[in-house]
Formats: structure tokens, C-alpha cells, sequence
């Protein structure tokens, strides 16, 4: 058998060029999130709630309806329930869990972070993480298209535990 000699630098052009090419999985993750376009680009909160809403450039198909989200949780931060963003198919139903959630003189007191909404046609939904010094809930909004409005239709979200009796 005759020995084969490679001259040194193509060896270490090959082993240069063949480790150029091998990347961590996280780079390749993070390499991936800055390739996407602007509008879709989002860093991941965590599985559950995966990627966020971007509230900066939000897609015009579900701005509003997170605007209205917004207005139901700033209400409830006040203590009183957002009749006004309810659909009235379902008013009665959520303003009786929600009365029930917010007890007698409650309000809302966690921070909040949106994921991506998926429509369906005239529905919504919403994915939404609480924070507070009580943990992290996840949960869903299920909203609903009327006159061109979206409206609270649904609720999958458990704020008992980050409810605050009394003066803020």
C-alpha cells in the first residue's frame, strides 16, 4: 500500500472548511429568528406562549382586537367589568365569572404579555400569559367579529390568584 501525502494546506483547508460549517443548535435558532422578515419576527417567551404579538408593527388583521384585550384587562385592573367589549351573545356568562373572579372589591393585579392571535374568519384567539408576585397563568381570549368590531366572546384564564382586595 503507498502512503497518500496531502500537502498541509489542503489539509487544513478542508478541516477549516468542513468546521466553518457545523453550528450549534442555538446559533442555527437564533440565526433562523433574524432571517424572518420584520413583520413576523418575534422572540420566543417560552413554549406555552410561543410567539409574541407584535405590538410595534401588529398585523392589521387582529390590531383592534388586541386593543380591545387591552381594554378588557385595564378594566378589570380598575375593579369593574367590561360590558362594553363583551358580545352580547355571551355578556351574561362571562360577567357572571368574571363578578365571581373579581369578588367584591377586586381588581386585576398582574402584568400581561400577548402571543400571536390566530384568526379563523370572524374569530380570534388570543394566547395570554398574567405575571405577578403569585407565578405566571397562561390562558386564551376567545374573541369574536360583529359590525366590524371584535368582542370578548370567550375566556380559558384563570385571574383568581392575582386578584387584589381593597385600595390600590
Amino acid at each position: 500500500m503507498v502512503p497518500v501525502r496531502i500537502p498541509l494546506l489542503t489539509a487544513l483547508f478542508v478541516i477549516l472548511v468542513g468546521s466553518a460549517g457545523a453550528q450549534s443548535p442555538d446559533r442555527l435558532l437564533w440565526d433562523s429568528f433574524l432571517d424572518r422578515p420584520i413583520r413576523e419576527a418575534s422572540i420566543p417567551e417560552d413554549e406555552e406562549l410561543g410567539l409574541l404579538a407584535n405590538l410595534r408593527n401588529p398585523d392589521p388583521a387582529w390590531v383592534s382586537a388586541i386593543t380591545v384585550s387591552e381594554q378588557v384587562f385595564s378594566a378589570l385592573a380598575d375593579g369593574r367589568i367590561p360590558d362594553e367589549s363583551m358580545s352580547p351573545e355571551r355578556a351574561l356568562p362571562l360577567r357572571l365569572a368574571l363578578e365571581s373572579a373579581l369578588q367584591d372589591d377586586g381588581r386585576l393585579n398582574a402584568g400581561r404579555r400577548y402571543g400571536r392571535p390566530e384568526r379563523s374568519g370572524d374569530r380570534l384567539t388570543i394566547p395570554v400569559r398574567l405575571s405577578g408576585s403569585n407565578g405566571k397563568e397562561y390562558g386564551h381570549i376567545y374573541m369574536v367579529r360583529r359590525d366590524g368590531v371584535w368582542l370578548l366572546e370567550q375566556w380559558a384564564l384563570d385571574i383568581t390568584r392575582f386578584i387584589a382586595v381593597g385600595e390600590p
